[in-house]
């Protein structure tokens, strides 16, 4: 009778494979690779989701030949979690077969990592390891996509579903649909090139001198009148080392908002100046700071 029990429990096990740069031990590489699949992967299914079992390539015991082995989990597991920092090749390679297996993944990657323009689109959790907190927040953000993951109606996107969805389409359409397809094609060609262009914007990326004042979201509203702009700008603190790669990357997202004229950086902070004058233009701005890691931002002078 105990067996039975056991062979049942055995068989509702869920897997749930972690894919990414992992690095030989001892390597910052490695380091890396272990906070995040011991500091917010493990913990966070263990405390909501224990009838899973984490897997990474390098903890497989099982006898065999270990690319097998992988190609195997990426087809087969329940759930795949992709770390797209550092941009490693194998685990671009290996996000790539789970989705053409259609299947449930979940995207991180570190704060500070530029996504390639394929992937950039969909959904990820960035996450930082700087600050015990920030444990805390990827967990909880996991959490939640775990559980739209694995949810019954849960369908994946991906570029490469995407892609496969456009072909039935394609196979199936009436003429009036195709042309109705072809025309929203062209329009997501025409926006793609419009940001590629904006992407090209030249900032300056000259270092803080100094300690900008702050001023008052009310105050600045006050100041704010017809086509005078203030020198002001808005200003972004990080809980991770800032880099020119970084900087650069946030003003091409904000540049897709309203163009980016000037933008100093330092260990932790960005400032980029205002060029607009619509309270709704610059909380998009803002936006976009707390998306890409900012924990406070704050109005300038």
């Amino acid at each position: 009778m105990a067996k039975k029990v056991e062979e049942s429990t055995e068989r509702t096990q869920k897997t749930c494979f972690v894919v990414g740069p992992i690095g030989g031990a001892g390597t910052d590489i490695r380091t890396h690779a272990d906070w995040l699949l011991d500091g917010i992967i493990k913990p966070t299914f263990r405390e909501h989701y224990p009838d899973f079992e984490v897997v990474r390539s390098d903890t497989i015991t099982a006898p065999g030949m270990i690319d097998t082995q992988m190609i195997n989990h990426l087809l087969d597991a329940d759930l795949v979690i992709v770390d797209m920092s550092l941009l490693n090749a194998n685990a671009f390679y290996e996000m790539g077969i789970r989705h053409m297996a259609r299947k449930p993944v979940i995207h991180m990657f570190i704060a500070g990592t530029s996504i390639p323009f394929d992937v950039k689109p969909y959904r990820a959790i960035e996450f930082s390891l700087v600050q015990h907190a920030h444990l805390a927040a990827a967990q909880q953000q996991l959490k939640n996509a775990i559980q739209d993951a694995i949810s019954p109606n849960y369908v994946p996107d991906n570029p490469v579903t995407k892609a496969q969805n456009y072909t039935q389409i394609e196979r199936t359409a009436e003429p009036a649909d195709r042309i109705l397809m072809q025309e929203l094609l062209s329009l997501k060609s025409e926006v793609n090139a419009l940001k590629k262009s904006q992407h090209g914007t030249t900032v300056t990326f000259p270092r803080m001198t100094n300690s900008p004042r702050p001023v008052s979201w009310a105050n600045w509203l006050k100041h704010t009148s017809g086509d005078k702009i203030p020198s002001i700008a808005l200003r972004a603190e990080f809980p991770f080392t800032v880099t020119k790669e970084f900087a650069k990357e946030l003003a091409d997202r904000i540049s897709l908002i309203f163009p980016v004229e000037y933008l100093a950086s330092d260990t932790s902070q960005i400032s980029i100046a205002l060029t607009v004058t619509d309270p709704k233009l610059v909380e998009a701005a803002r936006q976009v700071m707390l998306e890409l890691g900012a924990t406070e931002t704050v109005i300038v002078s």
